[in-house]
């Protein structure tokens, strides 16, 4: 349709690049003219009072964050374990390149068990406080 209406077309790239940095550059003019005329949105201000957190929400979301931290990391661990063991059952076909896929799989394994003990003791000592 462009090229009927204003007589030029451009390519994927071309068109890539305006469909990404025009948008772009619109925002940060409106941005800009919003910052000199000193507008601001009554939206933004709803948003601003609602989102200041009470002391006890903030204790919560800081035990829930340690929470899915120590979860995060036992999961990392596990799966460093697993991948370890597909190293080792690899390095069984891999001839002459045997020996690197165990010493990886073992650099691994000793990641992964590193990770899912230290989640295990942080557990703990998340429970004891």
């Amino acid at each position: 349709m462009s090229p009927t209406l204003l007589s030029f077309s451009l390519g994927r790239s071309s068109e890539m690049i305006v469909g990404v940095f025009l948008p772009i550059v619109l925002l940060a003019i409106y941005e800009f003219y919003a910052k000199y005329k000193n507008i601001e949105s009554a939206q933004y201000h709803r948003y601003a009072l609602r989102a200041q957190p009470t002391q006890k929400e903030l204790t919560e979301s800081l035990n829930s964050g340690q929470d899915q931290n120590t979860y995060g990391y036992k999961v990392m661990g596990w799966a460093f374990i697993s991948i370890a063991l597909l190293f080792f059952a690899l390095g069984f076909w891999g001839g002459g390149g045997g020996i690197y896929l165990f010493t990886m799989g073992f650099l691994i394994l000793a990641l992964g068990t590193y990770a899912v003990r230290y989640a295990s003791n942080k557990a703990k000592a998340q429970v004891l406080k």
